[in-house]
C-alpha cells in the first residue's frame, strides 16, 4: 500500500468512517511516519477528494469518497478480493460451458442445442457485464 493510502486508511481509523470528525492531518501524517510528505500527502489527498479541510488550521475530514478508498485499499492489502475480480472469476466457468454448448451445437445444429448455446451466452455475457461495470 502507497504512502497515500496508508495515510487515508489511517484517517478512516481515527474518524472510524464518521465523515465530520475533523482530525489533526499533522499529527496523523506524523503517527503514521511520512512527516515529512506532509505537503505532499495533503495536497493529493485534498486532490482526489478524499479529505476536506476543517475550520481550524491542519485539521481535516475524511469525505464519502475517503472512506470507499480507504476500505477498498484496506481490503486490497488484507487480500479480499475486489468485487469485480470475484465478478471476473464467475465469468470463467460460464465461458466454459458457453463453449461446451457451443461445441455441441456445432456437431449438431439443432433447436435444442442452439437454445442451450444462447441461455448459456446470455449467462456469460450479463455475468462480464456485470464485472465490466464495476471496473469502471
Amino acid at each position: 500500500m502507497d504512502a497515500y493510502h496508508q495515510v487515508l486508511v489511517k484517517l478512516l481509523e481515527e474518524t472510524q468512517g464518521r465523515e465530520g470528525k475533523a482530525v489533526d492531518f499533522k499529527d496523523l501524517v506524523k503517527k503514521v511516519g511520512f512527516h515529512g510528505n506532509y505537503p505532499n500527502i495533503f495536497n493529493r489527498l485534498s486532490e482526489e477528494g478524499w479529505i476536506a479541510e476543517d475550520m481550524k488550521a491542519d485539521f481535516v475530514r475524511i469525505t464519502h469518497w475517503g472512506v470507499a478508498e480507504a476500505k477498498k485499499a484496506k481490503a486490497q492489502a488484507d487480500g479480499v478480493p475486489s468485487p469485480t475480480s470475484e465478478r471476473a472469476t464467475k465469468c470463467v466457468p460460464l465461458a466454459r460451458e458457453f463453449i461446451t454448448a457451443l461445441e455441441k451445437y456445432a456437431r449438431d445444429a439443432s433447436k435444442d442445442n442452439l437454445k442451450i448455446a444462447a441461455e448459456k451466452f446470455q449467462e456469460m455475457e450479463l455475468a462480464f457485464n456485470l464485472a465490466k461495470n464495476d471496473a469502471k
